[in-house]
């Protein structure tokens, strides 16, 4: 939750309940009534953040139910038991406040990557770069497994597949969310409506190979590391976490690193080289799923490019490198 609760950079638009900063004071004092000692840490679109102390924090979901928090609990379960060479959440107990659920989760050790809401591009540092394709390389090598598969993606109300295959369950949300927001869309890249076509036919004719464990959203803030700069931890799971290539994971990461930075050119010419240099997928297949997640995502948070993130996947969308792979 941390880095994608502090990313809200929309109108709460996309099937999200606008974070009202009076109720994370609220929240706050009700957790304090209920004995615990809460410390804010973090908030943003989903929720808020407080650390409890011994080793605690209490995460308050600002429009999750019950039940969603008991899939995400299923599907953390099956990440811990992964094999992964850091830290991951795990949800502990779940309670109610007046207005939202919440979970106590344990307390992941380290520091952010590089934080996030800086208004600074993170720095280009080769050990700190590492960090990421280790990450990426561990991700990879997780074993499928059902409970994996069982958390939506976005805000869609279902997993995004079971059986099938990734690549042709991405293609079918590709025309579905264009479907849904093909006006807005529209008024940013004119032709939205052929692209989402041509993007989901690309993508039911790839072969993508094995799949591993997605996490969907590797900004910087969301790796933990030491003092010695070693990864101790992989924070947010959840926002577009399933079973599925780890290109796609990939083509994310590199794309998302430095998404508003005064730097961001200089990042995504020396993060598209690091992918491509440590795992060696073609540019063909990094820029269709570089397209297929700015398609998806365009509107979760706005609709229209007055929002950030709408307006950085439009430009995604008019990159004529990305538009040739397709």
């Amino acid at each position: 939750m941390v880095g994608r609760v502090s990313s809200s950079a929309g109108d709460g638009s996309g099937g999200h309940r606008s974070l009202d900063p009076g109720g994370v004071h609220r929240w706050a004092g009700e957790l304090a009534g209920r004995g615990y000692r809460p410390a804010p840490l973090a908030a943003g679109v989903e929720g808020a953040v407080f650390r409890l102390g011994n080793g605690a924090v209490a995460k308050v979901w600002n429009s999750r139910t019950e039940a969603e928090i008991a899939r995400l609990a299923t599907f953390l379960d099956a990440v811990g038991g992964a094999g992964l060479p850091f830290r991951t959440p795990e949800i502990l107990d779940v309670g109610h406040l007046s207005d939202a659920v919440f979970s106590i989760e344990r307390e992941l050790s380290g520091v952010p990557l590089f934080p996030d809401h800086t208004g600074q591009s993170p720095p280009l540092e080769p050990e700190r770069l590492r960090c990421i394709t280790d990450v990426l390389a561990a991700l990879a090598a997780v074993t499928p497994r059902d409970e994996l598969k069982v958390l939506p993606v976005l805000d869609e109300p279902d997993p995004l597949w079971g059986a099938g295959d990734f690549t042709t369950a991405l293609g079918r949300l590709v025309l579905d969310r264009v479907e849904r927001s093909c006006e807005h869309m529209r008024a940013a890249v004119p032709d939205v409506g052929e692209l989402a076509r041509a993007l989901a036919d690309r993508l039911s004719a790839m072969d993508a190979g094995p799949d591993g464990l997605i996490h969907g959203d590797l900004i910087p803030a969301n790796i933990l590391v030491d003092d010695g700069g070693r990864v101790t931890a992989l924070l947010d799971f959840g926002f577009f976490s399933t079973v599925g290539p780890p290109a796609f994971d990939a083509a994310v990461a590199m794309a998302i690193f430095d998404m508003y930075g005064p730097a961001r050119l200089a990042s995504r010419v020396a993060m598209e080289e690091l992918v491509r240099g440590t795992f060696g997928y073609p540019w063909e297949t990094l820029a269709v799923y570089l397209a297929a997640y700015a398609v998806v995502t365009m509107t979760l948070f706005g609709s229209s490019e007055q929002e950030g993130h709408f307006h950085w996947c439009a430009e995604v969308l008019r990159r004529p490198d990305v538009m040739a792979a397709l």
